[in-house]
């Protein structure tokens, strides 16, 4: 089965569901596609329990929801991380997929891109990667082709 829509975000941590707030805010249709079972799961799982911060909790920033609590030059625990982001994703009613990990993108000569993940197939025109930077990119996903370039404009 095939899903027609506008954008699809790849990610969904702190880059991608912000994304997807801005997307949701300008009224453009997109999913986010998350192979995470929940939100925030780098802060769960690849975290010590002990971990904060190392910047001021001023410094932590999701669109419309800035810190402001009576702390700001402290540094924010772990747990209180994983809240502000479950509180981010509700409030906002993003459009998270989860436990969906992105197989394969095919170019079409359509101008469209297909998304293959375990079990349907997304076409979009427009794909976000929203992956992260601590970690090597998956560019195994993509056919050689796939670059937005003059001569190829997908």
């Amino acid at each position: 089965m095939v899903e027609k829509i506008e954008s699809v975000v790849i990610g969904g941590g702190q880059a991608g569901l912000s994304l997807s707030y801005y997307l949701s805010r300008a009224g453009r249709e997109h999913i986010v596609l998350e192979k995470a079972s929940q939100v925030a799961n780098a802060w769960r799982n690849r975290r010590w329990d002990s971990f904060t911060l190392i910047t001021p909790n001023w410094s932590f920033r999701l669109p419309g929801a800035e810190y402001t609590d009576s702390e700001p030059e402290g540094f924010m625990p772990k747990k209180e991380i994983i809240r502000r982001f479950e509180q981010f994703e509700l409030q906002n009613q993003l459009p998270v997929r989860y436990s969906t990990r992105v197989e394969r993108l095919n170019p079409s000569k359509a101008k469209s891109i297909s998304h293959l993940t375990e079990d349907k197939v997304y076409e979009s025109k427009n794909v976000i990667f929203a992956t992260g930077c601590s970690r090597r990119q998956e560019s195994s996903l993509c056919h050689a082709n796939t670059a937005r370039t003059p001569s190829n404009p997908l």
